[in-house]
């Protein structure tokens, strides 16, 4: 389903074999995502594709370095993401925070008894925002998002308001890395399964109740139109049988978002 767009500033997907290490971002910002712990690629649970990605509670996530990429400020944002919960715990979904002493301008986690939470801070020395929602179940996959819009600020469990809270001014900024699955320190490590991670930048993706994706995000084909470029020895068969492959009558070859090819 569309759902990489120009807003998208971050996409951690788990499409890898059993035990894999590698954590590309796909988003084509181009951040390099570190592995800590012995956090991987596991198939034996999944929520779309070959994998998902595992986390066994101790000292596991995933970072990106500070970049104003994950600084929302003032503006709309979203971050959501696919999570199935193994043990109860406090576990950490998503933050910016470099430890469990320390303010950040936004925190997702569950606590020992799998209610979930959002906090907010504005000025870094106090929760703006700091509520809780509904509990989560073990062993079962569940879509989290939470998103700004406007002085608005939602948590939604499965496309459902879970927490709502209200914002005026800009959050925080700070120095620390984006963490997913932990703070930064690796402290309240997620022991379970996520996958399909985005962060989205100048949007909220959603305003009100929504129907879950139900494949993972793709390319946005919304209002890009077709180009021409020119045609050349060696490019690809034109989807029209009429002409030889590279040539074209007018030297140009109209190429749709798709990759759809026709020579004219």
């Amino acid at each position: 389903m569309p759902g990489i767009d120009a807003y998208t500033k971050l996409l951690v997907r788990s499409d890898h074999t059993d035990g894999s290490v590698v954590f590309p971002d796909i988003s084509g910002q181009g951040h390099t995502i570190t592995a800590n712990g012995d956090i991987h690629h596991a198939v034996a649970q999944k929520k779309f594709l070959a994998s998902s990605i595992q986390s066994d509670g101790t000292g596991d996530s995933l970072t990106v370095a500070n970049h104003a990429d994950f600084d929302p400020v003032a503006g709309d944002f979203t971050i959501d993401g696919w999570f199935r919960l193994s043990a109860s715990a406090i576990f950490i979904f998503f933050t910016k925070r470099a430890g469990s002493a320390n303010f950040a301008p936004y925190i997702v986690y569950a606590d020992a008894s799998r209610v979930l939470y959002l906090l907010m801070s504005t000025d870094g020395a106090t929760w703006s925002v700091n509520a809780s929602g509904s509990a989560l179940a073990l062993n079962t996959w569940y879509h989290i998002a939470v998103a700004r819009y406007g002085t608005s600020a939602k948590l939604y469990v499965n496309g459902a308001v879970d927490i709502s809270g209200t914002l005026s001014g800009s959050l925080m900024t700070n120095t620390d890395q984006f963490c997913i699955g932990a703070n930064a320190d690796n402290s309240h490590s997620i022991n379970g399964y996520f996958e399909e991670l985005r962060v989205s930048k100048g949007i909220a993706r959603w305003t009100s109740a929504f129907t879950p994706p139900t494949e993972p995000y793709s390319a946005d084909t919304v209002a890009v139109t077709d180009r021409i470029i020119p045609a050349f020895a060696g490019f690809p068969a034109p989807n029209n049988p009429g002409f030889l492959p590279g040539l074209s009558p007018s030297g140009l070859i109209r190429q749709n978002r798709k990759g759809f090819s026709q020579a004219f």
